[in-house]
């Protein structure tokens, strides 16, 4: 027999819902109401058995605190070559392949003493204070913990196969437990994540892990669930020591190991919390190796700009369907300076990264390109002008593509002119052509972006100019 509520004034019985929670509201009357304050739930508890919650801040004006990420770095294991670009790949006898989207440590499965793989990134990251930093990837562990292997994952100071120096990061022990370890300057404190291993991870399966440093504390974080928080260390002025730290992943046998163990990395990610620093996007993809002048990830790692070590370039003369100047993004070529009156030549070209299965493709954001020249064998002729273009967007090398259902036209860009004179003697420089894009061209992957020169005046019948073709932007 349960109590009876009803109004004092109406008698009016109180009602449950169907769980038999006693339904209640809150006054309309605006002068005779109270307050509720606001928490949100951060983590259910249901790993540290503790609820998290924190309240939102407003000022004094009433205006709600909010905050922006900044994104500092991001990468994915796209084709079947380690961009080492960006990521540095130090190992004793461990392998490691990269494919379907993961970079796999000790992929040739190795089960010896005294071994090991890491990726690292080249890049460092760092937190300012209150602003904390989050470290995440994709991670599947291959085996259960085996016995004398340690495999470690997260944020760290870290150097072959030697404990880290700083930072923190996920750990299979070699006892066969999982832990999480905050590393202040080579003093590690630990926390035990309740269920294990078997409970949290388990073998072969993919999951989303975080890490989540601040001023006071670092939490850790398995599928949006948290299941570790260790507070900054007793005296330490600091989260870390060193302040900037590099993002990386290592199984290590200490010993032989009854099963090979291995660590598949997908994507990694690192951002620059509540902060809004505007940082430019430019400037995060070109710490991301988005650079156009090195290879990207998911190809075999090299340069793009034509420049070989300790060697000239082969004389070509232009036309305006190939290119037998310079092939790359920008470099140093030379040319036969016989070039026909009123015809293009193109001087250097170079075809973005097209998009295929595992190879992200890019977008060129162009901003302009510069060519220097000089006389390198005597010019026999002229005197004559060089008209000098941009030209994008083609979907093939030739400047006479059309467009079609299929094919797609060069866009051009005039660059400007410069005059060269008759029978120019050798080591004589000429003008500098350069063109800046305030808005930047598109070139989409597969296509090409070329610069090509067009004369007019006297031809040439012998002589070679060395050009330095640069191109200016980013892939995206």
């Amino acid at each position: 027999m349960g109590i009876k509520i009803e109004g004092g004034i109406t008698g009016t019985p109180a009602e449950v819902n169907t769980a038999n929670e006693l339904k209640t509201a809150q006054t309309l009357d605006y002068t005779a109401a109270g307050f509720s304050t606001i928490s949100c739930e951060a983590d259910a508890g249901s790993v540290t058995g503790v609820r998290s919650t924190r309240n939102p801040d407003i000022d004094e004006d009433y205006r709600m605190r909010v905050a922006v990420d900044t994104m500092l770095f991001g990468d994915s294991f796209t084709g079947t070559a380690l961009n080492t670009n960006v990521w540095d790949n130090p190992s004793t006898t461990m392998t490691t392949a990269v494919s379907n989207g993961f970079v796999t440590l000790n992929s040739g499965s190795s089960t010896a003493t005294t071994v090991y793989a890491m990726v690292r990134s080249k890049p460092m990251f760092y937190s300012y204070g209150q602003f904390g930093a989050s470290w995440e990837c994709i991670a599947i562990i291959a085996q259960v913990p085996q016995s004398n292997n340690i495999t470690e994952w997260g944020a760290a100071v870290v150097a072959t196969n030697a404990t880290p120096t700083d930072g923190a990061y996920f750990r299979l022990t070699s006892a066969g437990t999982f832990v999480c370890v905050a590393n202040y300057g080579g003093t590690e404190v630990t926390a035990i994540p309740a269920g294990g291993f078997a409970a949290l991870i388990g073998a072969g399966n993919a999951h989303h892990y975080v890490i989540v440093m601040s001023d006071d504390e670092i939490t850790y974080w398995i599928d949006d669930v948290m299941v570790a928080e260790i507070p900054r260390q007793t005296g330490a002025g600091s989260i870390t020591t060193s302040g900037s730290l590099s993002f990386f992943a290592r199984t290590n046998n200490t010993g032989a190991t009854g099963l090979a163990q291995q660590i598949k990395i997908g994507m990694v990610s690192v951002s620059l919390m509540s902060a809004n620093t505007t940082m430019p996007w430019d400037l995060v993809l070109s710490r991301n190796g988005q650079s156009p002048y090195q290879s990207q990830s998911g190809s075999t790692v090299a340069a793009t700009v034509a420049y070989t070590n300790n060697t000239n370039p082969t004389a070509g003369v232009p036309t305006n369907t190939t290119s037998t100047v310079i092939t790359g993004c920008g470099g140093i070529g030379w040319e036969t300076l016989t070039l026909a009156v009123a015809t293009d030549g193109i001087i250097c070209s170079w075809q973005v990264p097209a998009g295929a299965a595992g190879v992200p493709g890019r977008t060129f954001l162009c901003y302009g390109a510069k060519v220097s020249s000089g006389i390198q064998t005597v010019l026999a002729g002229g005197p004559f002008i060089e008209s000098w273009t941009l030209n994008y967007g083609g979907s093939a090398l030739s400047l006479a593509t059309t467009d079609g259902a299929t094919s797609k036209a060069h866009k051009r860009v005039p660059m400007g002119q410069r005059a060269v004179t008759a029978t120019a003697a050798v080591s004589t420089m000429l003008a500098d052509v350069e063109l800046r894009l305030t808005n930047p061209v598109a070139v989409y992957p597969g296509e090409y972006i070329c610069v090509s020169k067009r004369v007019t005046g006297t031809v040439g019948t012998s002589g070679t100019a060395q050009h330095t073709v640069t191109f200016y932007g980013i892939l995206i």
